[in-house]
């Protein structure tokens, strides 16, 4: 993902004029509060939130007798209120009342603040987080002022006593705008103030039993359910100590009081985010090139991967010390990585994806790039060619090339030939991939799905024919990782792809579904490569794909380029030859 790959690299901004820093600053500083952060860890801080609601949770009822988050017991407190049920807290409803108005108000008001301004927007959430810990510290300092009752034998019979509605009002408020946060940032599996649905969730779970690396929700659950239970605890132990119940909101306002700076330090540097006119977020690398001379290259990558599987060449392309100074674009394509993940195929539609592209080239004032794909990045950068040649310096297509716009796919047709001419199914993994369950069974069988997709050798048996790739998921086969890829470098790929394969395959859905006809027909897209082309193929094989001969229809200034590997992933697998190809060429 952009984050990982980020991470990787630092490099120093190229010198700005001295009367320009300023500008420069403030540019820097409107873009960082309007970027869109990534959800990728931010987990950890919605089940931190969760020790803050068992801590304030925990304490109020302790010493009020209702709850501030969890509306569900305040609801039966109210209905068994109306009964004048218990008979030793007549007003005990009030305080219910109280506090279920405030959560609706709160959630009501930042939902629809944080709504309009972006949930996902770095400044939304820091202002959030910084109203709410703002509201649990006024409410704490009310409390430790001792100028309203907070015992559970108080009752707001009459005058003042009915100040102590206040702070449950506050609190109650603010835990409205916890849950929105969680909410917007797409974390419906951790509400944060509500365990009920959580419970269920967990035991309905059929990944249950599956290991740290490959459930990610069932993990979120199971620490909100540890945040919450050991916040209570330290609750208890408070109110029965000298500290009493306000050194609970203290704590409690402290820890949002950090998120304000969580907000901020969470994701690595040089990964960055844009909301695109579409509405749709991306995550992708930036790179300033070293010179204002140096090209910037473009990397599109392909299924199943994500701007990691660039490491290799981002990496080699940004070494300074050896004299490198291109600069670098690397999104996480639609579905993948930190961008969004839309449920439909037909949101996959190249045209507008390669608005989003370009999109993200003016923002960071590119205006042409050597673009790279490989697999489906290919693909993207063909249709990126097509509708934007003016965008690109030169166009280098791996593994798979360039594909003309406006010719219809029909995967029987394909999938009849080929094993007409080579005695199997080229395609039959696409059979798989457009089903409805396809995702989840990936998602049940990343390791197995990754020793497979990654290892080229197997591919001829286990996943070309029709029905092999699911025979070999449900039998949870497992291959040993090809040479060129570490036992890291595979957890760091299923962390970034796992619970999100049903969203991946929808590139193979919209290619069946031949989505892109209309548009590419209706834009009367010349089949016509002008810029500089290069091809990097590996090792011919059975389930190579030509292209060499369409290659020299569209294009008048290619060239052809062979790895001595015999893999689909050369970048990965020949990366050194990769890179001395791709820079003889830039060059």
């Amino acid at each position: 993902m952009a984050e990982v790959i980020a991470d990787m690299k630092e490099q120093s901004p190229p010198a700005a004029h001295p009367d320009d820093l300023e500008a420069v600053n403030e540019k820097k500083t409107v873009q960082r509060w309007s970027e869109t952060v990534s959800t990728n860890y931010a987990d950890l801080i919605f089940i931190i939130c969760s020790l803050t609601t068992g801590l304030c949770d925990g304490v109020i009822y302790a010493s009020f007798g209702c709850f501030i988050s969890m509306q569900t017991g305040n609801t039966i407190f109210l209905g068994l209120g109306a009964a004048g049920i218990p008979d030793n807290k007549p007003y005990g409803w009030l305080k219910s009342l109280t506090s279920i108005s405030g959560f609706f108000v709160g959630s009501f008001v930042f939902a629809k603040i944080m709504r309009y301004f972006g949930n996902r927007k770095r400044g939304t959430l820091t202002i959030s987080f910084g109203v709410q810990a703002v509201m649990v510290l006024v409410a704490a300092a009310i409390l430790q002022s001792d100028a309203i009752p907070h015992s559970l034998h108080d009752q707001p019979s009459s005058g003042p006593l009915f100040l102590e509605l206040i702070p449950l009002a506050i609190l109650a408020f603010q835990f409205g705008g916890q849950i929105a946060a969680s909410r917007g940032m797409g974390f419906n599996e951790l509400p944060t103030v509500v365990l009920t649905s959580v419970y269920f969730d967990i035991a309905s779970d059929p990944g249950l039993t599956d290991s740290v690396t490959k459930n990610v929700k069932r993990n979120r659950r199971i620490g909100s359910v540890a945040a919450i239970a050991i916040g209570a605890i330290i609750a208890g132990w408070l109110c029965r100590s000298d500290a009493e119940m306000q050194s609970a909101l203290w704590i409690s306002g402290f820890i949002k009081k950090q998120h304000l700076k969580m907000a901020h330090i969470a994701f690595p540097k040089w990964a960055k985010t844009i909301t695109a006119s579409t509405g749709r977020t991306y995550s992708y690398v930036h790179i300033q090139p070293g010179k204002t001379t140096q090209p910037t290259l473009l990397f599109l990558h392909g299924f199943p991967s994500s701007s990691y599987d660039w490491r290799h060449q981002i990496e080699y392309f940004s070494d300074r010390d050896q004299g490198r100074e291109y600069g670098i674009l690397a999104p996480d394509l639609l579905g993948y990585g930190g961008t969004d993940k839309p449920s439909s195929p037909s949101e996959y539609r190249a045209k507008t994806m390669c608005l989003e592209l370009v999109e993200i080239m003016d923002r960071e004032g590119v205006e042409r790039v050597h673009g790279v794909g490989h697999d489906m990045g290919s693909t993207v950068l063909s249709r990126l060619a097509d509708y934007f040649p003016q965008r690109l310096a030169s166009c280098t297509f791996l593994s798979v090339p360039y594909t003309r716009p406006g010719d219809p796919f029909d995967l029987q047709v394909v999938n009849a030939m080929t094993r007409q001419f080579l005695g199997f199914e080229r395609f039959g993994y696409i059979e798989f991939f457009v089903r409805k369950e396809s995702g989840r069974v990936v998602d049940e069988h990343i390791d197995s799905f990754f020793s497979l997709f990654y290892n080229s050798e197997l591919w001829k048996e286990n996943l070309a024919p029709i029905g092999a790739i699911e025979n070999w998921l449900k039998a949870d086969k497992r291959a040993p990782l090809p040479p060129f890829i570490t036992e890291e470098e595979k957890a760091t790929h299923c962390k970034i792809l796992h619970g999100h394969y049903n969203h991946l395959v929808n590139w193979y859905r919209a290619l069946v579904d031949n989505i892109n006809i209309d548009d590419e027909v209706q834009a009367k897209l010349d089949a016509k490569l002008d810029m500089p082309v290069l091809v990097i193929t590996e090792q011919p094989g059975e389930l190579s794909i030509p292209g060499s001969e369409q290659m020299k229809l569209v294009a008048e200034n290619i060239t052809f380029e062979q790895v001595t590997t015999g893999g689909h992933w050369v970048q990965l697998e020949a990366r050194d030859e990769v890179n001395a190809m791709l820079e003889k060429f830039f060059n």
